[in-house]
């Protein structure tokens, strides 16, 4: 068995958006951290709350159509300017910023069939794209080990 580290790591978690499943990811993406026992994670619906980067070592988002606001943005910023990381489950980009790190995989994103109301009451195929493949959660896993590392 490997061992776990002594530091306590935390990180707060973000799903929310339209025309997507974010009940999904709300469950899949705390089962990966749990992998980890010294993660502490917090889950929210919006980017209210940011104060909450302070102690945090990473952020991870799944969002669509959800903006941070201008202080929120700067919040963000902080995050990235004192070494932390974001892990986004939106588009495929590695991006350095000063000392952090944004690291986004976009493998496909669910969609139930009640997520488009407005356009469709009623969805006629689940789309769970990658997410019905084991393969999909080894770059996740990956990305969650990366942004544990500590600086580098």
């Amino acid at each position: 068995m490997s061992q776990q580290p002594t530091t306590r790591i935390d990180t707060h978690f973000i799903a929310a958006g339209k025309y997507h499943d974010i009940d999904y990811p709300q469950l899949e993406i705390p089962k990966l951290l749990a992998e980890h026992p010294h993660i502490r994670a917090t889950v929210a619906a919006d980017y209210s709350g940011l104060e909450r980067l302070d102690q945090c070592r990473f952020l991870i988002t799944y969002t669509c159509d959800l903006m941070p606001a201008f202080d929120q943005a700067a919040q963000l910023r902080t995050l990235m300017e004192k070494g932390g990381r974001w892990m986004t489950v939106l588009i495929l980009l590695i991006r350095d910023n000063d000392k952090g790190r944004i690291d986004c995989k976009a493998l496909g994103q669910c969609r139930g069939h009640y997520e488009v109301p407005g356009m469709a009451d009623f969805y006629l195929h689940n789309e769970m794209c990658a997410c019905n493949y084991d393969v999909y959660y080894d770059p996740l896993r990956r990305t969650i080990h990366l942004a544990m590392r500590d600086g580098d």
